[in-house]
């Protein structure tokens, strides 16, 4: 066990769990609704030391974009830029549809305020028996002016820990040793090695899985928006929902690709 203690949680947290509490926070932004929009970004912050699966990258840069709106709510400017800055290294091509923040917005001028070309990184102490992911990618090296989803997984690829860090936090506390090794391998994990490696084949599973879900989830959505007892009020949201949760769907899936590849041709990201 490559942890010394792990948050008491009264349920387990799924990826779809955090993707549903990132889209009731952007939609609570969006008809600004503010209250609610503290109470479902709370929810998020509440719902990722709970995670108990690897988290999709996707699915962590929605995270940083909810963090980052609620930190310019709560005027803390350097957190929001950072924030917004970690969902760009992620997702580069992303912009805030315009009936949630219009062209010209402080907001936007926060989200592309910081050059994410080359953000620094430092190497962390590889844990006893464990892996590291930083916002969904394997390694040993955490960013160093953004903030991340970070995850410490055993060699089984359960989740020990998972946080979310902003630049000022330090590392949760876990024993320093050597990191997993393999089932039926005398080396531990080397995420520079050329090769198969598990640690990507893990995460490829859970983007698979991750995708299946939120493709069903798109499904009932669209159901619920073609049925003829839908309240014509609620045709909008059901839409939007619906569109959402495809998008999620596809990103996850290409990520999973991309793992999988990446798996096989390389040992480190």
């Amino acid at each position: 066990m490559p942890v010394l203690a792990r948050a008491a949680c009264p349920t387990p947290a799924t990826a779809v769990n955090i993707i549903e509490a990132s889209e009731s926070s952007a939609q609570a932004y969006q008809d600004a609704d503010l209250n609610r929009f503290i109470e479902t970004t709370s929810k998020l912050e509440e719902l990722i030391p709970c995670l108990a699966e690897p988290i999709p990258r996707n699915v962590a840069a929605g995270v940083h974009r909810m963090m980052g709106l609620r930190a310019f709510i709560d005027r803390k400017g350097e957190k929001s830029e950072a924030a917004f800055g970690a969902a760009r290294v992620i997702e580069s091509a992303y912009r805030f549809p315009e009936t949630m923040v219009p062209p010209g917005h402080p907001i936007m001028m926060a989200y592309e305020s910081l050059d994410v070309s080359d953000p620094p990184t430092k190497s962390v102490p590889s844990a006893e028996g464990g892996y590291f992911q930083f916002d969904g990618r394997p390694g040993f090296e955490r960013p160093v002016t953004l903030p991340t989803v970070t995850q410490l997984f055993n060699a089984d690829g359960g989740v020990e820990v998972s946080a979310y860090l902003w630049p000022a936090d330090g590392m949760f506390d876990y024993i320093v040793g050597s990191p997993a090794v393999l089932s039926g391998q005398d080396t531990a994990i080397d995420f520079r090695k050329k090769g198969p490696n598990l640690p990507l084949a893990i995460s490829a599973a859970g983007s698979g899985l991750a995708a299946g879900v939120l493709y069903g989830l798109a499904s009932g959505k669209n159901a619920q928006f073609n049925s003829p007892g839908a309240p014509y009020e609620d045709g909008a949201s059901l839409r939007a929902s619906a569109n959402t949760y495809a998008l999620a769907s596809g990103s996850a899936g290409v990520v999973a690709v991309g793992l999988v590849v990446g798996s096989v041709v390389a040992g480190k990201w």
